[in-house]
């Protein structure tokens, strides 16, 4: 996919260089989303009065802004889609929890604890010490955690002694902590919770895949996919490949004599397969989704899909989601949904899924390059600089579509990508093809909030920055675009592999396969066949392109505040990329302008040349499952940068109040009823109130069960 700031890759996800983000924001931009769905019999139902959009920016906390994410189409859906869009936008929702037990194993308690307290926050509380608290569960919340792009732990800014102090205060007002029934309970719970929140030595990261003498890529992560388990023990017990038979939807435990699998189920009606690990979230998850049947589309397949989804979700079987997989990646339903256990990145090992669900609705009319990339996606294969027994053949022509994010939850939430590719297994990528999606308003919402400001700060001259202006947003698009379509489309494995890439690869492989999708669509835009096309307006495009990415790379060092190191693998592949241009081919050069050091691109020909060479080595690295091959680049390019230049960017983001982060507000879906309790419409609603938002869906959603205190 494709993320909200920087934008770069992965196999299902690209997160792309802030400076090449210059799309305009349109009036009306989904508008025309009524031809999607023209051919449907349906009347549509008449728009309430147009709600007065919010401001461009909402809020701002630390390094996030919260930013409003307009779908203006909506409106125009006939009555049947926009309530599938409510269900599957419901079942979304439903599975957020599941992240926050991903991420760290005390999350879901301080969650829980967070949500009472500022719930009941004393109205006395001074407006200073309320903001204390209030501010920390807004990056709680848009963070599950920790930092979502740099793995890191961020600490609140309130005291031990200020969180008691206030717990016992919100507790007289009404606040219920969990198995909480006297003030000493209180004090033995946030003891409990004291390291967690306010050691910074515990579990500093929840992703290290470079861990400090002593320590593993496992034992030194504090994500709870393997919780109490070093890697030497895991790969004892899953070797030789292929006895872990849940590789992506199971947290792996100790158990008497070895390691068992708790699978992510729910388990099927007749009790013949048991429930599983967050059987009560995926039981919300299985009721919304169950509802979006029966208003999917007739005598289509997106009946078909939402059912096998449901089977997964019931059984746990990795067969199960394949199937699921092949009937999505053909399904062209205006209104669609991700949902389920995807990316892999929050794992040490490239193995488990994370939660993420983004619902979207389809956008023809900006679909056109995508269209046209898709179309000729064997061509651009041909054309690729990589050897013949690597190249596909017979590609099948994906499906690209931009589209309008309606509500996301999970891993996706609220820090959104820019664009998905899936399915993400390259074994049926090969087989049955992919879809790719552009996601538009949230493109447009960067745009709004930052393009202008870091095109102007990081250019490498003043002359860069009206270039920016006029060719930054086609540049966007189509790098965009060329990623998930071509990039993470692209190539073939060798048949000496007996697997999928990621189990040879393992730690590298997410790092290897998003620069590889970000080379393989820098190639591509570059490619004359692009503007032959008319995909490209012409070669400038493809230049600002090329500016855009290495530009992003530099003003991306800002989201690491803290070492020298990214642990990220979209961060790690934009630095491969763009240091291997600086290093080892001399195209990128480091200028100063001013006192401020800027990324230059003075050679064109040659920065494509050496993103054709590294294109090839990836793509034969990944063909072959080549780990020393890929640890050696990944090491030596991507994973360090200089500490000083950090500092140096920081005080510069900092001087222009640049966010790290943009924090995406989905609008509310709220349906309207008639006496009967039937919906007649439903309406789409901005809040300007993040935590407001989110406090109100959790209350409305307390767990059945009491959280457990974790061991």
């Amino acid at each position: 996919m494709t993320d909200n700031l920087p934008l770069v890759g992965k196999p299902g996800r690209s997160w792309y260089p802030e400076g090449i983000i210059m799309i305009s924001a349109c009036a009306g931009l989904f508008l025309q989303l009524a031809l999607a769905v023209a051919a449907v019999p349906q009347k549509a139902t008449p728009t309430a009065p147009a709600q007065k959009l919010p401001p461009p920016v909402l809020d701002t906390v630390g390094d996030i802004a919260f930013v409003p994410l307009l779908a203006e189409g909506f409106a125009a859906l006939p009555l049947q889609q926009k309530i599938l869009a409510y269900e599957l936008s419901a079942a979304a929702r439903a599975g957020d929890p599941i992240t926050y037990d991903q991420r760290g194993k005390h999350f879901p308690l301080i969650r829980r604890v967070l949500e009472e307290l500022v719930t009941h926050l004393p109205a006395t509380l001074p407006l200073k010490e309320r903001r204390l608290f209030t501010d920390y569960l807004k990056l709680f919340y848009v963070h599950h955690g920790y930092h979502g792009r740099n793995s890191l732990k961020f600490l609140p800014e309130f005291t031990p002694e200020q969180l008691e102090r206030t717990c016992l205060l919100a507790r007289v007002a009404g606040a219920r902590f969990p198995g909480v029934t006297t003030p000493a309970g209180l004090k033995q719970l946030l003891d409990s919770l004291h390291r967690p929140l306010f050691d910074p030595a515990y579990e500093p990261q929840s992703v290290v895949k470079h861990p400090p003498e002593g320590m593993d890529i496992l034992s030194a992560s504090a994500t709870n996919y393997y919780p109490g388990l070093t890697l030497r023990e895991v790969e004892r017990a899953f070797t030789p490949p292929g006895r872990e038979r849940y590789p992506l939807n199971s947290t792996v435990v100790k158990v008497k004599g070895g390691v068992s699998e708790e699978v992510w189920r729910l388990g099927t009606a007749d009790g013949n397969i048991p429930p599983g690990r967050y059987a009560d979230e995926l039981s919300g998850v299985v009721a919304h989704l169950d509802a979006a049947v029966g208003h999917a589309l007739p005598g289509g397949d997106q009946q078909k899909v939402l059912r096998q989804l449901i089977a997964y979700f019931r059984t746990g079987e990795p067969e199960a989601f394949r199937h699921y997989n092949t009937l999505w990646v053909k399904d062209r339903s205006p209104v669609d949904t991700i949902n389920g256990f995807i990316e892999t990145y929050m794992d040490p090992r490239a193995a488990k899924g994370e939660f993420e669900a983004v619902v979207f609705v389809t956008d023809e009319p900006l679909s056109r390059v995508m269209h046209l990339l898709a179309d000729n996606a064997q061509a651009y294969e041909d054309h690729a600089p990589y050897l013949s027994a690597y190249r596909r053949t017979g590609i099948k022509t994906p499906q690209a579509n931009a589209v309008a994010v309606v509500t996301a939850g999970g891993g996706a939430d609220p820090i959104l990508p820019l664009g998905i590719n899936l399915p993400n297994e390259q074994a049926l990528k090969q087989t049955y093809g992919s879809k790719s999606v552009l996601l538009a308003n949230v493109i447009a919402a960067t745009d709004r909030a930052l393009a202008e400001r870091i095109a102007g700060e990081f250019s490498c001259t003043p002359a860069e920055v009206p270039l920016a202006q006029r060719h930054a947003a086609e540049a966007s698009r189509l790098l965009i675009s060329a990623h998930e379509v071509l990039g993470h489309g692209s190539g073939k494995t060798s048949p000496r592999l007996t697997g999928d890439p990621r189990r040879y690869l393992k730690e590298y492989y997410s790092t290897i396969e998003e620069a590889r999708a970000d080379l393989m669509a820098l190639w591509s835009v570059s490619d004359p066949m692009t503007e032959q096309l008319h995909v490209s307006s012409g070669p400038q495009v493809a230049q600002e392109a090329f500016r855009g990415y290495v530009r992003g790379v530099l003003a991306s060092l800002r989201r690491v505040p803290r070492g020298n190191s990214f642990e990220e693998d979209h961060a790690r592949a934009r630095q491969l990329v763009t240091q291997y241009l600086i290093q080892k081919v001399g195209a990128v050069k480091i200028h100063a302008r001013g006192g401020k050091r800027a990324y230059c691109i003075d050679d064109f020909a040659a920065a494509r040349r050496g993103v054709g060479e590294l294109l090839g080595e990836l793509m034969r690295i990944k063909a072959e499952g080549d780990y020393a091959a890929a640890k050696t680049l990944v090491e030596t390019y991507g994973r360090t940068f200089e500490p000083d230049l950090r500092d140096e960017v920081l005080l510069r983001a900092r001087a222009l109040k640049l966010p790290s982060h943009l924090a995406m507000v989905a609008p509310d879906l709220v349906p309207l009823r008639d006496a009967a309790g039937k919906i007649t419409d439903v309406l789409l609603r901005y809040p300007r109130d993040f935590l407001g938002q989110r406090l109100t869906e959790a209350a409305a959603a307390m767990p059945k069960a009491p959280i457990p205190t974790p061991q």
